[in-house]
């Protein structure tokens, strides 16, 4: 299997659970993986593999969309993807919440969705 990945994207973004959140909104990370069957081609053509743009343009379309909870933001990123892409095996989708507003001292709250 080939892993084709976007680590370390970063927005600001209004999800949570309380209306504060969705209306102040919050910095995020986010991670993507993909599985696809083992990469072979000698091609170098684009259309032989998953292009990264797409899965960027879905992340950033969800990202600027309102969702209370994380997990569900996950979900609606991992099944976009795997629409878009049908030949792709399986999705991770990582998002790091930080400084989430809670009491006490908390770097980032962390989702991971595997599909």
């Amino acid at each position: 299997m080939t892993v084709i990945a976007l680590e370390g994207m970063s927005f600001y973004a209004y999800h949570g659970f309380y209306d504060v959140e969705r209306q102040q909104g919050n910095h995020y990370n986010l991670d993507v993986s993909v599985g696809i069957e083992d990469y072979s081609s000698f091609e170098d053509d684009i259309s032989d593999t998953i292009n990264y743009e797409g899965i960027y343009e879905i992340c950033q379309k969800h990202m600027l969309e309102k969702y209370k909870l994380i997990e569900t933001l996950g979900v609606q990123i991992a099944n976009d993807v795997k629409t878009r892409f049908p030949s792709i095996l399986n999705v991770n989708v990582r998002i790091e919440k930080l400084n989430p507003p809670i009491d006490g001292d908390v770097k980032k709250a962390v989702v991971t969705i595997q599909m």
